[in-house]
């Protein structure tokens, strides 16, 4: 039931087969680089937008901190909610100056229900997963089970092509 889980709860979803997969295991204090950055076999990327409606508490800027850096310090954009944790709002400005993070709020209905990682404008991945994936303990950084299922640019949902061209013009 847990496969088809994502299916019943959101049965818009296309039915396309990805190009690729990348799989991030469950781990505690993980090697970022080998066992994250390795898995997409890219290079560095220069620009990554990720479009995600939850990125919205301490917890995931600095999960997207760490993710900024083991891929090379690209130009990030993120299309997501405004932030919802008020009492960490200083420290998440901090992480957004720190990284030249360009944030652009949308309204949560506004933004596609699946995640988006897009590197360069061309390796487009699919994730059910926001950046709560990423657990960062003082020094000590974990990782749940999740996904990425890559795809072409013109398989992507209209949604998301919309609101890309909305906001990359």
């Amino acid at each position: 039931w847990l496969l088809q889980a994502g299916i019943d709860l959101y049965p818009f979803d296309n039915s396309l087969a990805p190009k690729s997969r990348v799989i991030i295991e469950a781990q505690e204090d993980i090697d970022l680089y080998e066992d994250f950055f390795q898995k997409f076999h890219t290079e560095y990327p220069t620009e990554l937008i990720i479009v995600d409606r939850w990125i919205i508490n301490l917890e995931q800027y600095q999960g997207l901190e760490k993710v900024i850096h083991i891929f090379g310090n690209p130009k990030v954009k993120i299309i997501t909610q405004k932030v919802k944790d008020k009492k960490n709002n200083k420290l998440i400005e901090k992480i957004i100056d720190r990284c030249k993070i360009e944030v652009i709020e949308k309204d949560k209905k506004e933004i596609v229900h699946q995640r988006y990682w897009i590197f360069d404008d061309k390796h487009i991945y699919q994730t059910s997963e926001s950046l709560d994936f990423i657990k960062i303990d003082n020094e000590k950084t974990d990782v749940r089970y999740t996904t990425f299922l890559q795809f072409d640019k013109k398989d992507l949902d209209p949604k998301l092509s919309k609101l890309l061209s909305m906001e990359m013009n």
